[in-house]
């Protein structure tokens, strides 16, 4: 099996695990901004010490430029929407499992972008499965009640 897959399903498998436990936070009473807030601070100290203790990531760290100030205030801005509005989904829907259906629709989003901004390749099977993934997430709005 492809690293890249492996890391993916790590990846899959961690997300469904993390929410579980945000929405079983919620439903014992928990306060879920501010444990949102501290899910998130402690996920970038981690994520931190992790790139900082990779020696094959240390060794390349490099001075950033004002350019990339400004590309990671933008993306933290983007990943904090899309952290927000994917917790307050996790915690309204009538099923944790609809909306995590529904945000991990932006892997079909990222496939399209990248053929159509970055000329990634898309073959038959690969564009069925995204043809499925939409058939899925309209049925998931539609029939979820």
């Amino acid at each position: 099996m492809s690293s890249w897959i492996e890391h993916s399903v790590a990846s899959a498998v961690s997300f469904a695990l993390g929410d579980f436990i945000v929405v079983k936070n919620q439903i014992e009473g928990s306060d879920p901004v501010s444990l949102f807030l501290c899910y998130t601070l402690l996920m970038g100290v981690f994520v931190s010490m992790l790139l900082y203790l990779n020696k094959d990531y240390n060794t390349q760290i490099k001075r950033f430029s004002l350019q990339d100030w400004r590309q990671i205030v933008v993306i933290s801005i983007i990943f904090l929407v899309a952290y927000y509005t994917h917790y307050k989904a996790l915690l309204l829907a009538p099923n944790p499992g609809y909306a995590n259906s529904l945000v991990m629709f932006h892997v079909a989003l990222l496939a399209m972008l990248s053929y159509l901004f970055l000329g990634r390749p898309l073959n038959t099977k690969t564009t069925i499965g995204i043809g499925l993934m939409f058939v899925g997430s309209f049925m998931i709005i539609k029939y979820s009640g």
